[in-house]
């Protein structure tokens, strides 16, 4: 991952990005976003905050408690 050069706009959607194998946590605006091509599980200490299981080739995400 590399960061932008750009400044993407504010008032488009930002992602909570979970970074594989370390416990970094970073934003990353949806523009800059590309699907990841290695389909291994990701290994980072919160997935189990946001997500149920892998299931196939993606997450289940929690349900919210709302």
């Amino acid at each position: 991952m590399t960061m932008a050069k750009t400044k993407p706009p504010r008032d488009r959607p930002w992602y909570h990005v979970l970074i594989d194998e370390f416990e970094h946590r970073t934003y990353v605006a949806e523009r800059n976003l590309e699907p990841d091509p290695n389909p291994a599980p990701i290994r980072h200490p919160d997935v189990a905050l946001h997500f149920e299981r892998l299931k196939g080739d993606h997450y289940v995400p929690r349900r919210s408690k709302n």
